[in-house]
């Protein structure tokens, strides 16, 4: 990438290309886990139902698809570990100073 954001329209054009495929991924996996909450929660009322079932192991499936295509997807924490955070601070909760 250029050093400038204004040098390079074709590199600014793939940039947003990546960004809106990113975002679908995105919004397809919170749609996914939206589905399989809803559906979990019919299974859980009604357990002896074969459809149900059937679409609950479907859509985690799906989420298992996703969540390899993107691992930050399947983290507890997206931004980055507590290891990160906690390396900073001494243990009376303080910063790290010399």
């Amino acid at each position: 990438m250029t050093m400038w954001l204004f040098d390079d329209d074709l590199e600014m054009e793939e940039f947003q290309i990546h960004q809106q495929e990113v975002r679908r991924l995105e919004g397809e996996y919170i749609e996914s886990r939206f589905l399989l909450r809803n559906a979990e929660e019919e299974l859980n009322a009604d357990p002896d139902n074969s459809f149900l079932l059937e679409r609950v192991r479907e859509i985690v499936e799906k989420v298992r698809d996703l969540e390899s295509l993107e691992p930050r997807f399947a983290t507890d924490h997206p931004l980055g570990s507590t290891a990160d955070i906690t390396w900073w601070v001494n243990r009376q909760g303080g910063f790290a100073t010399k």
